[in-house]
């Protein structure tokens, strides 16, 4: 269990992954690396807005069977909840799911990060938002937020964000959490 003043910044695990999947591609698409560019510039920006949160970001997090997701954010909480001054720790997880062009394929991939997560978000830069942005009502709909990044000016534009829910599968969350926690 995680005590009161543990954890008081957030800590970012780069390599999460036993396997690099970019390897398994052919030589000329692996050496493409415009989404990962895109996935450390949102992380530096996302790292400034969050600076005074308690929590931990891993990139490329796999849980097995449900995808690899770009990003994870665990944010901590601690509140106290009775009389005696006991605190009780909350964790909640957001998963990030990123891509250049293909917002479909971002939904479809972090439709399956529901499983894991409180909170699921795809990401998109900023000047291939449009047509994502004409089915928000779909991403909202599916409890998906949509969200653009400009890497030029690092700007997060939140178009909607859902708020926190129970996962879908409360055994993936549990493994996730094991994992994240372990690597503090």
């Amino acid at each position: 269990m995680i005590k009161n003043n543990e954890i008081n910044q957030i800590v970012v695990l780069n390599k999460t992954l036993q396997y690099n999947p970019r390897k398994n591609l052919p030589l000329k698409v692996s050496r493409k690396k415009t989404e990962s560019l895109f996935v450390n510039a949102f992380l530096k920006a996302f790292l400034n807005l969050y600076t005074n949160q308690n929590g931990l970001v891993a990139k490329e997090f796999s849980l097995n069977g449900y995808g690899i997701a770009d990003l994870i954010y665990l944010k901590i909480t601690q509140s106290k909840w009775n009389d005696r001054d006991e605190i009780r720790t909350r964790k909640f997880v957001t998963a990030f799911e990123m891509k250049i062009n293909d917002w479909q394929k971002a939904l479809s991939q972090a439709m399956r990060y529901r499983y894991f997560a409180n909170r699921v978000i795809v990401v998109l830069p900023d000047n291939n938002i449009s047509r994502a942005k004409y089915f928000s009502g779909t991403f909202k709909s599916l409890h998906v937020g949509l969200w653009s990044f400009n890497k030029r000016t690092k700007e997060i534009q939140k178009i909607y964000t859902p708020h926190y829910s129970r996962p879908l599968n409360i055994q993936a969350k549990r493994k996730t959490l094991s994992f994240l926690t372990a690597q503090l």
